[in-house]
């Protein structure tokens, strides 16, 4: 099972554990309506009406069942509908509006007067051909290029980005809580989606240099400063800031495929899609800063796709750019977690004649289920152009730059959030709380009270403190780390471990030194830093995974079972560098000492009449390995260092090359060994059909070794799903000296079972895998035609240049986190002991 990242794990940690707290409640307030239109006559919803809030440019449009969200402003409460095939009517909104209140407006038809019969037209039927909002909707895609400001050389500009997050519907009414917690309630918000009060829990600015590239024709961004205050930040390493950032990208409008919630939607403006995608009508034209423009609204064919509901208003005499943007998602669109989502954008015509972006708002509300409470996220972004010169910016970012250089002015919430922060540091209650979601999130247990990542020495992984397995029977660990608080330049880390069946004890530790200070962690990322590790513990053969993996607690319930293991005493010295431009180096020595243990020998065959039982072997190789993953978010704060730099989206290319060598005689080492390996990786979308992730590995050992040298499919016999692994291949139940291994995996995100009535109220998901390996054994590592080499252990099975293949079919998103598949094997079926099929489960959090 792969670990959950911290960023994801604390977003929904955040949502579950604070929405379902006892004293969130309902209180709402006034400023927003809900609504649903409906045929006076029939009692039918009316879809696709115009909403609009008389004398202003607020406007929505109904969805295809006829409900409306909009926003009204004081002492304005008309609203006006239209709609093709009815009378236009203007309703005044009233004073009053209960909680969970949705209006209810009537249209009436229009209408044919004939004597006394009355007769309504009959709704017209959609079509593309001869639609005038279609014609125009053609012309917005045909000038979308020079409307586009990355596209513009020499364009310079300040970005701004502010994102705040509440919990909405918030109340205290417990007693006991609110005798502790009562100086909450100075501190309280409002929704734009409900009205009601809302408590601030985090907010975060960053602002940025932006930059139009002449020769990529995108746009390079430097980041100026950033800052960060809330709950959050007690077990905050950046991967939060990371994944807020991805969470909450800033939208292009005129891109084919607009990235949201880390999924892609398929954007009214799409070059091959649009019109095939979307009904567009013409709702009416208006002037917006002396603008004359038409109001188009938008609706996709398929309100289960991943699609928006919007407006466009067009500036129809200036090159027919898009002066504002009103985006939402359908009601019914199968998105965990979202309830509410709307996207605004407003642009101005410059004096150049240049359409630039004045100002973005994007509005969500969060929420795990329908009777827990919601958590609501408001983002801004304002952009300022430069004109002459470049913006010079002081080193120092305080209180006093943010001040100078804040495009929007913090609400009150936001300002007193370091105040609210120290109250409720002062509530024992909450400390305790607190705590235990930062073991529970990290897996770490800090040796200081600080908030703030202030502790010097870390106890853990918790999850790797206990363990079983035939060899050494119970199996017991303890680990720590030191942090930058204890020494900026040097790291110091470790774990003891001690089986009760084999009574030895283990060991790893690591000292490290950076040439660069760090701000928490050793490992954060740029890396550039010198590091000496000593280890003695026990390995399962053709099991390779990394330390976060070997002894955790979930992967050691599928592995319990592995009785070919060996005692390894390792030693290794190594040194890494991390560059910007997504490229990394490594370098090391690895000294190993290795003992077979359990069922495992080592068996040499020297000639056809003589075995020699080998008691272990050494081997001492030097090697080194290039990374480039251009597109990596990286971060700094994170224990994972260059692992854990994400890219959420995963639309760029990554690539390792690995060579290691050795020769018989250094450093004591018994053999010569030299192996090249290469990896990519790479995802794939469909736009709304989904995506497909991709990894190809290739490699191969140049000379003749020993077979716990050779290569084997990387498996995993655990009953929890892992990434780029083999799931019905036993460990070192193939092997070879040269491979190609691929995985390949389809989320259609349920493109499919959308479609099927009933089952698409379940919102499940469907996922397609495929993995293949060519493996082949020359001659000179086979054991049974060249002598001098160990005998295979009877599960190993030589490769030929025969194809492994196996796949799966499964359901993901079942009660929205869990994954299910079917694996089948597809060749090899005859192999003595082949597991021909088999049940996996995974824990995935999706949007």
């Amino acid at each position: 099972m792969k670990l959950l990242p911290t960023y994801i794990f604390y977003f929904l940690t955040l949502i579950f554990c604070f929405s379902a707290a006892p004293f969130l409640s309902q209180a709402q307030q006034s400023g927003f309506i809900h609504g649903v239109v409906v045929d006076s006559i029939t009692g039918e919803p009316v879809s696709f009406a115009s909403v609009q809030l008389e004398n202003t440019t607020i406007g929505t449009a109904t969805d295809i069942d006829g409900y409306f969200s909009i926003r009204y402003l004081p002492g304005n409460r008309k609203i006006i509908i239209s709609s093709i095939g009815f009378e236009t009517k203007t309703e005044t909104l009233p004073e009053r509006i209960g909680t969970g209140e949705i209006i209810r407006i009537r249209l009436n038809p229009s209408t044919i007067g004939l004597a006394e019969v009355v007769v309504r037209p009959d709704k017209p039927r959609y079509s593309r051909k001869n639609n005038p909002a279609v014609e125009l909707m053609k012309q917005v895609i045909a000038n979308k290029e020079q409307n586009r400001i990355k596209n513009i050389p020499g364009i310079e500009y300040e970005q701004y980005e502010k994102l705040t997050l509440y919990w909405d519907n918030f109340k205290l009414e417990n007693r006991l809580l609110k005798k502790n917690f009562g100086f909450i309630e100075n501190h309280l918000d409002t929704s734009i989606f409900t009205g009601k009060q809302v408590l601030t829990l985090s907010m975060r600015e960053m602002l940025t240099n932006v930059r139009t590239d002449n020769i990529s024709g995108g746009l390079k961004k430097n980041i100026i400063a950033r800052r960060s205050e809330g709950v959050e930040e007690t077990f905050n390493d950046g991967s939060m800031d990371v994944f807020l950032e991805q969470v909450f990208r800033e939208v292009d409008i005129y891109d084919d495929n607009i990235d949201v919630l880390l999924n892609q939607f398929v954007s009214p403006t799409s070059s091959a899609l649009a019109t095939l995608y979307y009904k567009f009508f013409i709702q009416d034209t208006l002037t917006i800063d002396n603008i004359r423009c038409v109001n188009v609204a938008f609706f996709p064919f398929n309100p289960e796709s991943y699609s928006f509901n919007g407006n466009l208003y067009i500036a129809i005499d200036n090159n027919f750019a898009i002066k504002r943007a009103d985006l939402s998602i359908p009601r019914n669109m199968n998105i965990n977690f979202l309830e509410n989502l709307r996207v605004i954008q407003h642009f101005n015509l410059q004096e150049n004649g240049l359409w630039t972006k004045e100002k973005e708002n994007v509005y969500t509300n969060f929420a795990m289920s329908d009777f827990l409470t919601k958590v609501y996220a408001h983002q801004v972004r304002s952009y300022r152009y430069i004109e002459n010169g470049k913006m010079d910016y002081p080193e120092k970012t305080d209180e006093a730059f943010w001040q100078d250089h804040r495009h929007v002015a913090l609400k009150r919430v936001e300002s007193d959030l370091p105040k609210l922060m120290d109250e409720l540091q002062d509530v024992p209650m909450y400390r305790r709380f607190e705590k235990f979601l930062e073991i529970i999130i990290t897996g770490y247990i800090k040796t200081s009270n600080e908030r703030q990542s202030k502790s010097k020495i870390d106890i853990g992984q918790v999850w790797t403190f206990y363990g079983n397995n035939p060899i050494e029977g119970q199996r017991l660990r303890l680990g720590a780390m030191t942090t930058a608080h204890f020494h900026s330049r040097i790291f110091l880390s470790g774990y003891g471990a001690y089986g009760f069946k084999d009574q030895k004890w283990k060991y790893s530790a690591t000292a490290g030194y950076s040439f660069v200070k760090k701000q928490n962690y050793w490992q954060e990322f740029p890396r550039n830093d010198l590091s000496f590790t000593t280890e003695y513990d026990l390995y399962s053969l053709g099991m390779q995974m990394n330390d976060a993996l070997k002894d955790n607690l979930f992967v050691a319930l599928g592995t319990a079972g592995i009785s070919n293991r060996s005692y390894q005493n390792r030693y290794k010295l190594a040194y890494t560098v991390d560059w910007m431009s997504g490229l990394g180096v490594s370098a090391w020595w690895k000294h190993t000492k290795d003992t077979p243990a359990g069922a495992l020998e080592y068996r040499l065959q020297v000639n056809e009449n003589e075995l020699i039982d080998i008691s272990g072997f050494t081997l001492s190789k030097v090697g080194g390995e290039i990374s480039f993953a251009p597109g990596m978010q990286d971060y700094g704060a994170n224990r994972g260092g260059r692992n854990a730099k994400i890219n959420f989206i995963n639309d760029n290319i990554q690539l390792k090359l690995m060579h290691e060598y050795a020769y018989r005689g250094f450093s004591g080492g018994d053999y010569a060994y030299h192996q090249s390996q290469a990896t990519v990786s790479d995802r794939f979308w469909l736009s709304s059909f989904g995506h497909i992730d991709g990894y190809v590995s290739a490699g191969k050992v140049w000379n003749q070794v020993p077979f716990p040298m050779l290569a084997s499919p990387e498996v995993n016999p655990s009953v929890f799903m892992e990434k780029n692994r083999f799931h019905l291949i036993q460990p070192f139940e193939f092997v070879s000296d040269e491979y190609i291994a691929l995985h390949t995996s389809y989320f259609l995100k349920g493109w499919i079972l959308n479609r099927i009535p009933l089952i698409k109220k379940l919102q499940l998901r469907e996922v397609v895998t495929f993995s293949g390996y060519y493996g082949n054994l020359t001659d000179k590592n086979n054991p049974a035609k060249t002598y001098g080499l160990f005998l295979f252990p009877r599960s190993a099975h030589p490769m030929n240049g025969d194809i492994y293949m196996e796949g799966s079919v499964g359901i993901e998103n079942i009660f929205k986190v869990f994954r299910v598949d079917y694996y089948r094997r597809f060749t090899h079926l005859d192999l003595p002991g082949a597991k021909k099929q088999g049940i996996k489960i995974g824990f995935r959090f999706a949007f």
